[in-house]
């Protein structure tokens, strides 16, 4: 029973393990656009004054 319940336990973590790294995955790539989404809105906006 004890091997049961370590392996429930070793899986919960694993599970959220890979949870916590496609979250970490998903900001940086959403950081990355952002930051080039703003870099063009600041482009069209210098080239219009």
């Amino acid at each position: 029973m004890a091997a049961l319940h370590s392996t429930f336990i070793a899986a919960a973590y694993g599970f959220a393990g890979i949870v916590l790294c496609a979250l970490v995955v998903w900001i940086v790539l959403d950081y990355r656009a952002q930051r080039k989404m703003l870099a063009e809105l600041e482009a069209r906006r210098a080239e219009k004054k």
